[in-house]
């Protein structure tokens, strides 16, 4: 019975991998196509066209972003997981998951804001990893927030670093 459930894994992460492959690659060209056209090479864009445009832009990178975690939890239960640690600067990173993430509130009765403390200091961290953390903190409340503020804290001590995600949202 363990060897049919460790052949069984094994299908389950080829399968991933597979898949993986078969819808990054659509999904990079959408990602790319709609980038280039963005950019004006084609040709002007009316306003409306733009908003569409950065729509299908910005929901291409999420749904590439969603077909990444599936498979980064297949490798963190594969034990096959390898952080990349270097020196992080939080309060850049948290700027720029904001900016990223201001999309998720656009047209809607959401503030996002910053409550970080001055003279954060570089930690040493995985910043794809980190990134992603806040990226999904900021999702699930924008998804549960219908309306008041999405805040991003950080703060530390004498050898910690905290960072958290609070929202006005219901849960």
């Amino acid at each position: 019975t363990a060897q049919q459930l460790r052949e069984v894994d094994q299908f389950r992460a080829q399968f991933l991998a597979n898949m993986s492959h078969e819808l990054r690659t659509p999904l990079n060209s959408i990602i790319g196509f709609s980038r280039v056209i963005l950019k004006g090479i084609d040709g002007p864009l009316t306003e409306l066209q733009k908003t569409d445009l950065e729509a299908i832009h910005t929901n291409g990178q999420h749904l590439l972003a969603m077909i990444n975690e599936i498979l980064d939890m297949s490798k963190i239960e594969a034990g096959r997981m390898e952080l990349f640690l270097e020196r992080v600067d939080l309060q850049a990173l948290i700027n720029d998951v904001a900016t990223a993430s201001g999309a998720l509130v656009k047209g809607r009765p959401i503030e996002l804001l910053q409550e970080i403390e001055e003279d954060l200091p570089v930690v040493r961290a995985d910043r794809v990893r980190i990134r992603q953390v806040l990226t999904n903190l900021i999702g699930n409340a924008a998804k549960f927030t219908r309306e008041g503020s999405i805040t991003f804290c950080a703060w530390s001590d004498e050898s910690k670093v905290f960072v958290s995600v609070q929202d006005t949202g219901e849960g």
